[in-house]
């Protein structure tokens, strides 16, 4: 069973090229890993403004500028706040320790 995920991110305008990529990378690297390693059903919805680039999952806005490991985390463990499904929730444990050991 998939649980969905949606992710906003937005992009400031006044990025260059180089940055814009890294940034769309970044995301690219984020929803792969939600979708891949942890079975989440993802939702990305790109904007351009802002003043720097930011993720807003769950509520919570994450500095897209932060490294892609630190992100994961952030929204990794804040499902196990939101869910109920343990079978779920061990899917997650585990997808974080592969990731991080």
């Amino acid at each position: 069973m998939f649980k969905l995920m949606t992710l906003i991110a937005t992009i400031p305008n006044s990025l260059n090229d180089v940055a814009y990529n890294d940034i769309i990378k970044k995301i690219w690297l984020i929803t792969s890993y939600l979708k891949d390693e942890v079975g989440l059903k993802i939702n990305l919805v790109v904007a351009q403004g802002g003043r720097k680039p930011q993720l807003i999952v769950m509520d919570e806005v994450i500095d897209l500028n932060d490294n892609v490991d630190f992100i994961i985390e952030k929204i990794t463990s804040k499902l196990t706040y939101d869910v109920g499904d343990r079978e779920f929730l061990n899917k997650v444990a585990v997808a974080l320790k592969s990731k991080f050991s």
